[in-house]
């Protein structure tokens, strides 16, 4: 019976066992890390699309505010008094020309008289003056 004993207590503390042990420690270990890193990236991810949807939802919200000030009268009077030209019922519009547009007329006249001349005289006067 001692020498059953002894077998048995020699491969516990054999060199093969050691290194089985230290294999099995090894492999459980990378996993360990393996996993570790995995569910790190993955809390990384659910992170960012937090932030993500966060920002979404804000941009929802502007959105929503534009539209609900877009379905007002005065947006729409607004557009149309500035973009169409509109006047209201009663309402009269004044134009008020600047100064540059004074000379621009004056050449409007130029053009409009240089029209009615003939056409040897346009001739002319473009190479003569």
């Amino acid at each position: 019976m001692s020498v059953a004993k002894k077998k048995k207590s020699g491969f516990y503390s054999s060199n093969i066992f050691v290194l089985l042990v230290l294999l099995l420690v090894f492999l459980v270990g990378f996993s360990y890390v393996r996993i570790y890193y995995s569910d790190y990236q993955v809390k990384r991810e659910i992170e960012r699309l937090q932030n993500q949807v966060e920002g979404l939802e804000f941009e929802k919200f502007e959105t929503l505010e534009l539209l609900k000030y877009a379905k007002t009268d005065g947006f729409v009077e607004e557009k149309a008094r500035t973009e169409l030209n509109m006047i209201k019922p009663g309402e009269k519009m004044v134009i008020i020309k600047d100064e540059d547009t004074k000379g621009s007329g004056q050449k409007n006249r130029e053009v409009l008289k240089s029209n009615k001349l003939l056409n040897l005289k346009k001739w002319y006067n473009f190479f003569i003056n």
